[in-house]
């Protein structure tokens, strides 16, 4: 890949000013060409062109670029509009491993406390001890190792879908298995034991990368027979290079009407004319007709059978102290973005399944807080319930009409609002004062023998 340094900087104040933010990008910016270093930096041609074009052109640029520069003179600047957009959506796709780079900044200020917690935690370089200099002997020294590296490399990994990988996703999901499937075994290996059968046939409806999967069945051995389903190709490819031999997963969209038809046919190329379990970990609110779907599993599943349901409410979630009510109003306005799943999903199911004739319905739950856990535990339960709500955000304005200005300014504006809060309730986790809960939802059914 050829070398690329794009530098993000605020361009001017409240009052229309140019800030110092520009002239130091500015000297950067010809220092790294003096180096015969590539670097995007937007101009004032850019800056003032329409919104649409500006974000078309920052878009494609992020995707060019493997060195990120902030340069920031003070916090507010760094969270500014369209500067937090860059840094955060170029970090993300590092996060993600849709990108081999590097996330930098070149910082004036008295106290790098004040910045956003990803600007502490990566390398800055400080204006008053000679940064800019070590900057540039840095990313010269970056692009250098980088181009050896990549001359012996054949291949890279590249971006994948938005459903698991922008982001941290892929990380946070083994976080969240870790967290919440704990009691899965247990109760399902007290179904298995109610059932009585030598060998079990399991559809594992969401499956993802298989991280829940093998956590909760591996201790099953070879009595488990397990068919895995999952919407993202990319997930359930990675299902199957790393699953034992009576493990695949396969292709499918509970959402398409010819869900039912496509469950019916990939059976019966594997074999399987019916299932003792369905387990669905997480996965139903993602549906757009949780009922519908439930109605078509009822019919593959034996008499006799289970179904088991972990799932989530975000009504079950608090924290104090909370003087902002920070909590409270990111789950409101998560739950209204375009194309979020059922983030009030736990409180539903029991009549869901009701509805779908499922009897015997048990209902049980579990909870997860903050209690004498140290500042790393703690950083993993905020990434598991609140940090990956920006992608939703984030997804908005990716998907925000390129010629509606105004539909822009609204979608970058909620994104920024939401970056702003996540920030403001990732402080609150790392006060060990504070304290913060929710509940995990459990629901086991079964279908008649006789109906």
């Amino acid at each position: 890949m050829k070398n690329k340094v794009f530098i993000s900087f605020k361009m001017h104040d409240d009052n229309g000013r140019v800030t110092r933010d520009y002239y130091l990008a500015k000297e950067l910016y010809d220092r790294l060409n003096t180096e015969n270093i590539d670097v995007f930096f937007s101009d004032v041609s850019i800056l003032n062109s329409a919104r649409a074009d500006y974000k078309r052109k920052i878009d494609e640029e992020l995707d060019i670029a493997n060195l990120m520069v902030l340069v920031a003179t003070k916090p507010e600047y760094a969270n500014s509009s369209w500067v937090r957009y860059e840094w955060d959506s170029f970090f993300n796709d590092i996060l993600s491993g849709g990108k081999k780079g590097e996330f930098i900044s070149l910082l004036e200020s008295s106290n790098v406390l004040d910045f956003p917690r990803t600007i502490r935690q990566t390398q800055s370089f400080n204006m008053e001890e000679d940064g800019l200099n070590k900057l540039i002997q840095f990313i010269k020294k970056y692009f250098e190792i980088n181009s050896s590296v990549e001359e012996g490399t054949k291949s890279h990994k590249g971006g994948s879908s938005y459903g698991y990988d922008i982001g941290n996703e892929k990380e946070r999901l083994k976080i969240q298995t870790i967290e919440e499937s704990k009691n899965d075994y247990q109760n399902i290996k007290n179904i298995f034991e109610s059932i009585g059968a030598d060998s079990f046939n399991v559809l594992d409806f969401g499956c993802s990368m298989g991280e829940n999967t093998f956590r909760v069945f591996n201790n099953f051995g070879d009595s488990v027979n397990l068919l895995g389903i999952d919407k993202f190709e990319k997930c359930v490819n990675e299902f199957n290079e790393k699953m034992p031999d009576n493990y695949r997963a396969v292709c499918l969209d509970a959402d398409k009407n010819s869900f039912s038809d496509d469950l019916k046919r990939t059976m019966v190329e594997c074999g399987v004319n019916a299932f003792h379990l369905v387990y669905c970990a997480l996965s139903l609110h993602h549906t757009a007709d949780t009922l519908s779907v439930l109605k078509v599993l009822w019919d593959f599943i034996l008499p006799g059978g289970f179904i088991y349901v972990r799932t989530c409410d975000d009504g079950l979630k608090m924290g104090y102290p909370d003087k902002n009510y920070a909590i409270k109003s990111i789950i409101e306005k998560t739950s209204k973005v375009k194309g979020v799943s059922d983030r009030f999903h736990g409180r539903k199911m029991y009549s869901y399944l009701k509805k779908a004739k499922f009897v015997d319905i048990k209902c049980r739950s579990f909870s997860i807080s903050t209690a004498d856990k140290d500042v790393l535990d703690r950083y993993a339960l905020f990434s598991n319930t609140f940090l990956w709500r920006k992608n939703y955000f984030k997804r908005a304005l990716d998907e925000a009409m390129i010629d509606n200005e105004e539909q822009i300014k609204h979608a970058l504006d909620e994104y920024n609002w939401c970056l702003s809060k996540t920030d403001e309730i990732e402080d609150m986790f790392n006060d060990l004062n504070f304290y913060y809960e929710y509940s995990i939802s459990i629901f086991e059914a079964k279908k008649r023998v006789f109906d």
